[in-house]
């Protein structure tokens, strides 16, 4: 368990005001709380079970992707839970060692960018059911279900998730591109080092206090659903 000090803390704070930018309207930014809320509880449930997708959604597929605010976003899950997060661009889908860093009591495996080669079925198994860790050297284990991590993955590169295997096991979070190559972070939030030792600690209670907000709301209503032309279009053109 985190040593944190919790106090409740009125008001929004920085971090919600950030989710806010990243979304179209007050309807969406519940839908990427719901999302949030998903993967921020532990309690799991096999007819239930799904990895949480971070992608931009942009109107032209073609357009460079990153710097959007999907790592802010994984960076506040790391923050709540225990998480081990690994380098999608040197993740190795034939490798039998591949998740060999998780250990019990991990809640969330993060995979950071994964290269376009790296097809998403391959995560059936770890979503829906044990996880069989094989590490060099060592004998190789079983973490149950219940206990075991949920998947949280950010990507430039969008996967086709059309089959109903995929949209079954997946939660596909689209994010607005308020940030790129046009805007920072930096514009909006110039002083501000998210989740640092710097982070001014009402900010810290108002983050977790927002967390807490985004369990209840999945708690209470599941992932909300969200949709609005622009996005079914973009998801239809991806």
């Amino acid at each position: 368990i985190k040593d944190f000090e919790y106090r409740k803390r009125q008001g929004t704070g920085d971090f919600s005001k950030f989710i806010s930018l990243i979304s179209v309207d007050a309807g969406h930014k519940a839908f990427i709380m719901s999302c949030l809320g998903y993967i921020l509880h532990h309690y799991k449930l096999r007819n239930y079970a799904k990895a949480l997708m971070i992608i931009e959604d942009v109107e032209d597929q073609d357009e460079a992707r990153g710097r959007s605010g999907k790592g802010l976003i994984a960076q506040f899950v790391e923050w709540i839970r225990w998480t081990v997060q690994q380098d999608g661009r040197n993740y190795k889908s034939d490798s039998q060692f591949k998740m060999q860093q998780i250990v019990p009591g991990v809640q969330v495996f993060y995979l950071n960018d994964p290269a376009p080669t790296v097809l998403m079925n391959q995560f059936y198994n770890f979503i829906t059911d044990d996880w069989l860790v094989e590490a060099k050297g060592k004998k190789s284990y079983t973490i149950p279900f219940r206990n075991s991590p949920k998947i949280l993955i950010t990507t430039n590169y969008l996967p086709n998730l059309e089959s109903d295997s995929d949209k079954d096991r997946f939660i596909v979070m689209a994010i607005n591109k308020h940030y790129g190559s046009h805007r920072s972070l930096r514009d909006d939030f110039p002083d501000v080092i998210f989740f640092s030792d710097e982070w001014p600690e009402d900010e810290k209670l108002m983050a977790v206090n927002f967390a807490i907000e985004c369990i209840q709301s999945y708690l209470q209503n599941g992932v909300q659903k969200y949709t609005s032309e622009q996005m079914e279009r973009n998801a239809s053109q991806r």
